[in-house]
C-alpha cells in the first residue's frame, strides 16, 4: 500500500468514534496503519488496545489479532527504544498462556539482549570502552540465537 492509502486510513479511522471500533481487527488495522507511517507511539498504543481488549485465559495461536497485535506493539516499543513495554507486550502473552512456548522463549532472548546492552550502555558511561565492545559484541551474538524472522519480531 501506499503512504497515501495508510494516511487516509488513518483519517477514516480517526473520524470513527472510539466506540464504535472496537473490534480487534479494526483496532489492529489502526495499529498497522500507524506503524506504517511511523508513528510508533500511537501504534504501540492502538496494539495494546488490541491486546488488551482481547485477553483471555486460552491459547494464543499465530494469526490471531492479538498476536499480531503483540508483534507490532513489541516492534513499536523497540523503535521507540523501550525494551521494557517490548518485554511487557510478551508476558501479556504469557499471562495468559503460559504455555506459549514461542513467546516464552522470544522473551527470554530479548530480555538476555536487553541486559547486556544495558551493561554496554553502563560500560560506555564508565568511560570503558574496550568493555563497552565486548558488551555489544555479546549483544550481537544474541540477536544472532534470536529468531528475529518469527511474526513476534517480524511487524513490517
Amino acid at each position: 500500500m501506499a503512504r497515501g492509502a495508510w494516511e487516509e486510513a488513518v483519517a477514516f479511522l480517526e473520524t470513527v468514534p472510539r466506540e464504535e471500533r472496537s473490534a480487534p481487527r479494526l483496532q489492529l488495522l489502526e495499529a498497522r496503519a500507524y506503524q506504517k507511517l511511523g508513528r510508533w507511539g500511537s501504534a504501540q498504543r492502538a496494539a495494546a488496545r488490541v491486546v488488551e481488549a482481547s485477553a483471555t485465559h486460552s491459547s494464543w495461536e499465530r494469526g490471531q489479532p492479538r498476536m499480531l497485535a503483540v508483534a507490532l506493539g513489541s516492534a513499536a516499543a523497540l523503535e521507540l527504544g523501550d525494551g521494557k513495554k517490548a518485554l511487557d507486550f510478551f508476558s501479556s502473552v504469557l499471562k495468559y498462556d503460559p504455555d506459549q512456548s514461542s513467546v516464552r522463549e522470544q522473551y527470554k532472548k530479548l530480555k538476555a539482549v536487553l541486559k547486556l546492552t544495558e551493561e554496554a550502555e553502563a560500560q560506555l558511561t564508565k568511560g570503558y570502552n574496550h568493555k563497552a565492545v565486548k558488551a555489544l559484541d555479546d549483544v550481537l551474538g544474541k540477536l544472532r540465537g534470536m529468531d528475529v524472522g518469527s511474526a513476534l519480531f517480524r511487524a513490517q
